[in-house]
């Protein structure tokens, strides 16, 4: 194999996860190899997406194998305005040619990153109850009551999920709340 392998497209995918939109890039090569990565465009960054399609014709027709370069030159164009959703797209579109870039090495990220720091990690289970107690319809089986929260735990533990992250915000256990009332009172 070559050590090069020209980026073919950068694409941005997104879908509808509920109550906010998961955004990928995803980096194709002129061999196939797909880089993808994650980014966020809630929590106070919309516009990523837009800084790294503008970014993108950059990219394209680069070799994947220079990360570095690419970065350095994606940097120095937006060296005005370089924090932020900049930097956030950037990072996007680099950790995209790092995976393709392992890919075509047929070696683990971790390893073009200094090798791997740990054998295992904690695993969370991000809003697992979230998603149930706000979107019954979607997500099953709803949470309604504290039989439900309690079953959640032990799905969690069962499912062999080492942590769990259980975030309530305020309308949420308001919410919950007054579930509660209703079954308590019927």
């Amino acid at each position: 194999m070559s050590k090069t392998s020209k980026v073919r497209s950068v694409e941005l995918l997104a879908c509808d996860a509920g109550w906010r939109n998961y955004h990928f890039v995803k980096l194709t090569t002129e061999d196939g190899i797909i880089g993808w990565s994650e980014f966020d465009e809630g929590f106070g960054s919309p516009g990523v997406g837009a800084a790294i399609q503008r970014h993108s014709a950059r990219v394209v027709g680069q070799n994947a194998f220079q990360h570095e370069r690419i970065y350095a030159e994606l940097f120095a164009s937006t060296r005005p305005a370089a924090g932020g959703v900049v930097a956030q797209a950037l990072g996007a579109i680099e950790n995209a040619l790092l995976d393709a870039k392992a890919k075509l090495l047929g070696v683990p990220c971790y390893e073009l990153l200094g090798g791997k720091i740990r054998d295992r990690i904690r695993v969370y289970w991000s809003h697992c109850a979230t998603w149930r107690i706000n979107r019954p319809d979607w997500y099953k089986p709803p949470i309604t009551d504290l039989d439900g929260v309690k079953a959640i735990g032990r799905e969690v533990r069962e499912k062999k999920f080492t942590d769990q992250y259980l975030h309530l915000r305020c309308e949420q256990a308001s919410r919950l709340a007054a579930r509660f009332r209703r079954a308590l009172c019927a």
